[in-house]
C-alpha cells in the first residue's frame, strides 16, 4: 500500500518560484508587498551584513525549502523606489551559494522544468501590433470612440470582452464577429517576433501548444502570415465560456496536452494572460515586449525576461522533461 503525497507547505504553497515588491514613496496606491508567508523565513546567511542593499539566504522553518532574499533601491524622477525581491532555491542551488561555488550576487538564470510550453500568440511569437491598431482605429472610427481608450482593454482579452467594456450599448456578439471577419481578412503587418520560430522548431511537436484570444480561423491566418507553424493544440476564443484572466482558456490547454498544470508553463506578455495562467495553477514566464516587468510580476508571474530570444529550451531527447533557462 503507497503512502499517501504529503501534503503542501503551510509556508511555501503561498510563494512562488520568485516574487517581487515595490514601495513607492509619495505614491501608496502603487505600493506592493511580499506575501504575508514570506516573514516565516529564517535568516541562515546574510551575504552583505555591512551593506544598505540585503542579500540573504533565508529557509522555510516548515519544509526546510531555501530562498535568496534581495532588497534595492533606485531614484525616480518623482521619489525613489524600494524592492525587494525573492526567489525559490534548488537545495544545489543553496549549497553553491553557502560553499562559494556559485555567486548569489551574480546568480545563474532562473530553470524552470516542464513536460510542455503553453505559448500566448500575440505579443509572445507574434507580432501584430500595427494590424490589431489599425483595425480597432477604423471600428472606433464608425463608431465614434476613442481608440486610445478601447486600446487600454484590448490587449490580451477576447474582441467581445472589449466590446462589452467600451461600448456596451452596441450588440456586441454581432460587433465582434463582423471585427474577426475582418481581422481574418487583413492580416497585413504581422510578423514572427525574433525567435520564434527556432523557438519552435526546436520543441517536439506534442510538448508545446498555443493559448489565444482570438478566434480559430484568426489565429491560423496569423500565424500562417508570420510563416509559423500551426500547432496540434490551439485553445481560442470560441472554446471557452470565459475569456484571459479566468483559468479556463490554460486549464482546456493543460487538459488538451494530456498533462497536469503543474507540468506545464505557461509564456505570456499581458497582465490578463499572465493572471490566467496562474490563476490555473502554472508558472508563468512574462515577456516584457508589450507590458513592463513589474505590471507583469504583480500579475503573477513567476519569472520575466526583456524577450523571447532571453529563452533557452532544452531537452535530451522527445520523451524527456524541457528545461526553460530564463535570462533576466
Amino acid at each position: 500500500m503507497s503512502n499517501p503525497p504529503a501534503p503542501p507547505c503551510p509556508v511555501c504553497s503561498q510563494l512562488a518560484d520568485q516574487q517581487s515588491a515595490y514601495q513607492k514613496y509619495g505614491r501608496d496606491e502603487d505600493n506592493t508587498h511580499l506575501p504575508p508567508a514570506a516573514d516565516a523565513l529564517v535568516v541562515m546567511h546574510d551575504f552583505r551584513p555591512y551593506g544598505s542593499r540585503e542579500l540573504k539566504l533565508k529557509q522555510c522553518p516548515a519544509c526546510g525549502t531555501h530562498y535568496l532574499y534581495r532588497t534595492d533601491y533606485e531614484y525616480l524622477a518623482n521619489g525613489s523606489e524600494d524592492e525587494q525581491h525573492l526567489t525559490r532555491l534548488t537545495a544545489a542551488q543553496a549549497a553553491a551559494y553557502l560553499t562559494g561555488t556559485d555567486d548569489p550576487m551574480n546568480p545563474a538564470p532562473p530553470r524552470l522544468a516542464c513536460d510542455a510550453i503553453l505559448f500566448d500568440l500575440d505579443g509572445v511569437l507574434i507580432d501584430s501590433t500595427t494590424c490589431i491598431v489599425r483595425h480597432w482605429q477604423h471600428w472606433a472610427d464608425r463608431h465614434g470612440l476613442d481608440v486610445a481608450t478601447i486600446m487600454q482593454h484590448a490587449h490580451g482579452v477576447r474582441t467581445v470582452e472589449t466590446m462589452r467594456v467600451v461600448a456596451p450599448h452596441l450588440d456586441v456578439a454581432a460587433e465582434a464577429e463582423q471585427f474577426t471577419v475582418r481581422e481574418v481578412a487583413d492580416t497585413d503587418g504581422v510578423i514572427a517576433i525574433a525567435g520564434a520560430a527556432d523557438l519552435l522548431a526546436a520543441l517536439p511537436p506534442d510538448a508545446w501548444g498555443i493559448v489565444t484570444s482570438g478566434s480559430t480561423a484568426l489565429a491560423r491566418a496569423r500565424l500562417a502570415r508570420a510563416g509559423l507553424p500551426i500547432p496540434r493544440v490551439l485553445i481560442t476564443a470560441e472554446q471557452v465560456s470565459r475569456g484571459k484572466p479566468s483559468p479556463e482558456p490554460y486549464l482546456a490547454g493543460a487538459a488538451r496536452l494530456g498533462l497536469p498544470v503543474e507540468r506545464c508553463v505557461v509564456i505570456e506578455d499581458a497582465p490578463a494572460g499572465v493572471a490566467s495562467g496562474a490563476a490555473a495553477g502554472m508558472r508563468v514566464v512574462g515577456i516584457a515586449s508589450t507590458h513592463n516587468r513589474e505590471e507583469l510580476l504583480a500579475s503573477g508571474a513567476t519569472v520575466v525576461a526583456a524577450a523571447l530570444t532571453d529563452l533557452e529550451i532544452h531537452t535530451a531527447s522527445p520523451k524527456d522533461p524541457l528545461h526553460i533557462h530564463v535570462r533576466t
